[in-house]
């Protein structure tokens, strides 16, 4: 990352030391858990259809009995599939929830530093901090 230069902010009144232990004692900065990690699993077996039913016609010669097991496997396998759909979108969002926490940890340590940044002057009162520019 390349900066542009310093920049003088004007800043608190009182010794840099004092602000600087009351900054960084107010302050604490949490690290973000990581996530567990997610695994797919083993994937769903496809449903095959009984030779008695002819899905380009949509045309069946099963009985009553083989077409609603035929059925039941096909619902089986969509619960089953959205019961993943919804632990990837569940994983996804805690993913999401890390980054943002990640992004706050990182600017709370940035602020934290910032404050470690001033500096007295020759009378012992804080003049001011310096910040680096983008």
């Amino acid at each position: 990352m390349r900066y542009k230069g310093l920049v003088f902010a004007v800043a608190l009144t009182g010794s840099a030391s004092a602000q600087e232990g009351a900054v960084s004692q107010a302050v604490e900065c949490l690290a973000p858990a990581v996530p567990e990690t997610w695994s797919a699993g083993p994937a769903l077996e496809k449903v095959v259809p009984p030779r008695c039913l002819n899905l380009e016609k949509n045309t069946t010669t099963c009985s009553k009995k083989v077409f609603d097991g035929y059925s039941a496997q096909i619902l089986a396998y969509n619960e089953a599939l959205k019961a993943r759909i919804e632990a990837f979108n569940t994983y996804t969002r805690s993913l999401n929830a890390y980054v943002r926490a990640a992004n706050d940890y990182s600017a709370c340590q940035s602020a934290k530093a910032s404050a470690q940044m001033l500096f007295e002057n020759d009378r012992g009162g804080t003049v001011g901090r310096y910040a680096l520019l983008p």
